[in-house]
């Protein structure tokens, strides 16, 4: 059984790795995708992670403190905490 298992084992790691064609393919798709994921895609990628992120916590404390509180002053204050430290 174990035999019939390594032999089976070594037919699909043979195939896959004589296969030029798919591995040309694999590398091809590699170069590709490096290609496109550069530092300044990266970057743009961080920038827009970090507002949305920033717009996610501006809409919670929106509806945090309108249901805690009904001070308009409370409201503004926490709303405008947010929106000036948040980015530091």
């Amino acid at each position: 059984m174990e035999a019939l298992t390594s032999a089976i084992s070594m037919f699909y790691i043979n195939k896959c790795l004589n296969s030029m064609e798919d591995n040309a393919m694999f590398v091809n798709l590699w170069e590709t995708v490096s290609n496109m994921m550069t530092i300044e895609t990266f970057i743009k990628m961080a920038v827009v992670y970090f507002f949305v992120i920033w717009i996610s916590i501006l809409v919670w404390v929106i509806r945090d403190i309108t249901n805690r509180t009904d001070s308009l002053f409370l409201q503004f204050l926490s709303i405008l905490i947010i929106l000036i430290l948040t980015p530091f």
